[in-house]
Order: structure tokens, then C-alpha cells, then sequence
């Protein structure tokens, strides 16, 4: 999927993580959980990944699960980027840099970011898999 994005022009980057890895996408701007969602959803069924959900119990998982959430309410809670995981109390580094805080820093700063112009011409014409959609729109 890294791979994929970058033929976008998406610079992702891939973290360790306790189960596996995580692919973060960084934007230059704040972006529309509801867009990023479809931009990720289509790529990975057009790829033949299977996302969590929508009646598939393994796979990809998708954060945000929400395309937005409404005041007083909680979204999903994640651990951001060179934190420390609470469960295992271990810091998970991007693969593309030293570990060190100064280093993984470095490299994020120097990632390109997506903007709200690329992600909606990436997303022209598309729409969620009416399997995928949240609950609540």
C-alpha cells in the first residue's frame, strides 16, 4: 500500500507497531476524516486488501473509524506518532530514520504532506463502499 500511495505522490510513512506496522498519512492541512476514508478504502479493495469491518473480522484497519463525531463525543483513541504505547510501554519507530526522537522527528518534518487539492482529485468521483460506511454519516 506504501508502494501504491507513493505512485500518488503520498508520501506514507511506516511505523513498527506491537502487531504489525502502521501506515500514517500526514496532511499539510486538516483534512475530512470522511475523504481520507475513502481515498484509503478504495486503495486497499482496488489492491485486493481486506479491511477490518464490513463484515471481514481481519485485515487493514482504518482510523478514524468515524467520518466525524459530534461535540462532547470521543473519537477513537490512538496512540500518536514516537509516543509510547500505554500496554507495553514501548516507543514503536519509523522505519526510515535512526531511533531517536531527533532523528524520527527529522524525518516526519521532512515528509511531503498531503493537501485537500491532491486528496480530492485522488478521491474525483468515488464514494464509500456502502458496506464501509459508518453507522452514523
Amino acid at each position: 500500500m506504501q508502494w501504491e500511495l507513493k505512485q500518488d505522490g503520498v508520501n506514507a510513512a511506516l511505523e513498527q507497531s506491537r502487531r504489525g506496522g502502521h501506515l500514517w498519512i500526514f496532511g499539510a492541512e486538516p483534512l475530512l476524516a470522511s475523504e481520507c476514508r475513502i481515498y484509503v478504502y478504495n486503495l486497499a479493495l482496488r489492491l485486493g486488501i481486506p479491511v477490518k469491518g464490513g463484515g471481514l473480522k481481519e485485515g487493514i484497519e482504518v482510523f478514524p473509524r468515524q467520518d466525524r463525531i459530534e461535540d462532547g463525543e470521543l473519537g477513537n483513541a490512538i496512540r500518536a506518532p514516537i509516543g509510547v504505547h500505554r500496554k507495553t510501554n514501548r516507543r514503536y519507530w519509523f522505519y526510515e530514520a535512526e531511533p531517536t526522537p531527533e532523528a524520527q522527528l527529522a524525518y516526519l518534518n521532512g515528509l511531503k504532506k498531503l493537501t485537500e487539492f491532491e486528496l480530492r482529485t485522488f478521491i474525483e468521483g468515488m464514494s464509500m463502499s456502502p458496506r464501509y460506511r459508518p453507522s452514523r454519516a
